[in-house]
């Protein structure tokens, strides 16, 4: 769908709960998002120590996590 037969959806709604939903998605995509500052500090910590053991060689292949897992 092209930019123009958006904006004709758009103008002929009534909708006012998709129009703020519009709106929203709009704003969200014009902001700029840095997951690191929304994270926790435990999360920071965890992905932290995650990159520590792939830089220390400590690190399994994703298949056999699944294998382990399942």
């Amino acid at each position: 769908m092209d930019k123009e037969a958006i904006l004709k959806r758009i103008s002929e709604t009534d909708d006012d709960e998709l129009l703020n939903q519009i709106e929203q998605l709009l704003d969200f995509a014009k902001e700029e998002h840095d997951f690191w500052s929304e994270l926790t500090e435990p999360q920071k910590k965890d992905i932290q120590a995650g990159i520590n053991d792939l830089d220390a060689g400590r690190s399994k292949k994703f298949e056999e996590l699944l294998r382990r897992l399942l």
